[in-house]
């Protein structure tokens, strides 16, 4: 266990990490190659982008914060010492260290801003470097050199690019899921519609191959062949009950009005 924490504790405050090589490398700017493949290339200096997936409003915040914590912490070079205007202003005694640090407060104001809200344990570390570089600076003439390699705010700016770095990668996650489910519903009313649109295509190539269906020939009922003349319907005897009860088949004898008529 002593082990384990004294291993963890060396890596935390002395690894090597964006963290802890303020003095040395500049956290706001990074070394590309032209040609990725060929390793003679030339090499330029291009500024940090901001991590892909963040919503306007994280992207110009975290853009905005990164240009204070330069200005106040990179801005000169003197002998490959980098330091900012929080260096200058702290030459001045007392005075001097309040601006900076309500410099350093304005900075931590901008992460209220941001969509995300930020974990309560940033806002803790944040706040500790704010109040640890005050704290330096205000020793006499050492003060303002810790303070210069301490770079309180570029510490801030890397602890929200961290933050915001979950946050992309989240926010791409989602989107992930969402283009994913868009597709699946697509695809499912595409299949639904070429279901629902099958009688539909079997009726077209129906009516391309037999026909817009045969028309029916309508006849009046009176010129329906039925095999028996009208004539031979009309003259067929019709039977007759005899005064026995009895049936017969005479034919039906006109009356005398029609005769005398005739």
């Amino acid at each position: 266990m002593k082990k384990f924490l004294l291993k963890f504790i060396t890596k935390k405050f002395f690894g090597e990490t964006k963290l802890n090589r303020f003095g040395f490398d500049d956290p706001y700017y990074e070394e590309v190659q032209l040609d990725p493949t060929d390793p003679n290339s030339k090499v330029i200096r291009s500024y940090i982008q901001p991590p892909v997936g963040l919503s306007d409003n994280d992207t110009k915040l975290f853009q905005k914060i990164q240009r204070r914590s330069y200005r106040l912490d990179y801005l000169f070079n003197i002998c490959g010492v980098k330091f900012g205007w929080n260096g200058v202003i702290s030459v001045v005694p007392v005075v001097g260290d309040v601006l900076a640090a309500i410099n350093s407060l304005l900075i931590y104001r901008l992460i209220f801003q941001l969509d995300n809200p930020v974990p309560w344990d940033i806002h803790f570390f944040i706040l500790l470097n704010i109040i640890a570089d005050f704290l330096f600076k205000l020793i006499p003439i050492v003060g303002s050199f810790v303070d210069i390699g301490f770079k309180a705010n570029s510490r801030n700016a890397a602890l929200i690019e961290k933050h915001l770095a979950t946050v992309a990668k989240a926010n791409q996650f989602f989107n992930d899921v969402d283009s994913e489910s868009a597709s699946t519903k697509s695809l499912v009313s595409w299949q639904t519609s070429s279901v629902t649109g099958i009688p539909d295509i079997v009726g077209s190539l129906r009516s391309r191959i037999f026909g817009r269906g045969a028309k029916v020939e309508e006849k009046p009922i009176e010129s329906i062949d039925l095999g028996v003349s009208s004539k031979s319907v009309l003259n067929k005897p019709r039977p007759r009950v005899n005064s026995t009860g009895g049936i017969s088949t005479a034919r039906a004898v006109d009356s005398p009005q029609k005769t005398m008529l005739k």
